[in-house]
């Protein structure tokens, strides 16, 4: 009976999706689901205008350190960095880079001084990510030079983590679409290629001609494609080589 009931709800759910796929009216809502800092850093300001723009589209926003299962309905779109999704029938749209750089707080440095390299990165306190992200460039960056169990603070909250790093917990890898703006860091050289990610916009195939979907996905991706510079971390930013 389990069998019978999955293969229903399957079945009910394609039927929905596709239902709402053809609907053409901007109104109703729009549920996205992405990441804290993005949320916190950047998206705020867009969604603010997206909806000014369109009155009658309310947007329902879930932050999670996870993916949302489009084909399950648990959101319309998805907004994160990573890499290529391998969920289901979607269709993704590679937006940028996100460049990622090694950040400390101006206490933090005075105590302990600057690396000299991520050769040396052991010799210093490190704040990073728990094992739920592990699985990150980001993460498997640091990896090859620090232990996870020689870490002094670990979140699966990227936005936790730089308030970790700017109270002077140690130092750490952050977004510079996030941190280059943090008047309570100083980031400590270029981009690390080998620990960015990319950044993703994700619809399930079957809500592609969604009026609301289709609006919201245009709209989102030329506001995020004007910031590409401060997302890869070559936009004039405060630091020192």
């Amino acid at each position: 009976m389990l069998t019978h009931a999955l293969a229903m709800e399957t079945e009910v759910l394609t039927a929905q999706r596709r239902l709402a796929g053809r609907d053409e009216q901007l109104v109703g809502p729009v549920r996205v689901s992405t990441v804290d800092d993005l949320v916190i850093h950047v998206l705020g300001a867009i969604l603010r205008d997206f909806s000014r723009q369109h009155r009658r589209v309310r947007l329902d926003v879930a932050v999670s350190s996870g993916h949302a299962d489009l084909a399950q309905q648990q959101a319309d779109v998805a907004i994160r960095p990573g890499e290529y999704p391998k969920e289901g029938d979607v269709i993704a749209r590679r937006l940028c880079a996100v460049g990622v750089a090694l950040y400390a707080s101006p206490e933090y440095l005075a105590r302990h001084g600057r690396p000299n390299g991520p050769h040396d990165w052991a010799t210093h306190r490190i704040v990073r990510g728990d094992d739920s992200v592990a699985s990150i460039p980001m993460e498997r960056f640091v990896d090859r030079f620090v232990p996870a169990s020689a870490a002094v603070f670990r979140s699966h909250s990227m936005h936790i983590r730089q308030n970790a790093v700017r109270e002077g917990l140690g130092i750490g890898l952050l977004p510079c679409f996030a941190a280059d703006s943090d008047s309570g860091l100083v980031r400590l050289g270029e981009t690390w290629p080998q620990a960015s990610a990319v950044l993703w916009i994700i619809v399930h195939a079957d809500l592609r001609h969604n009026a609301r979907v289709r609006a919201f996905v245009a709209f989102v991706q030329e506001a995020l494609m004007q910031m590409k510079p401060r997302f890869e971390g070559s936009a004039p930013a405060r630091w020192k080589p």
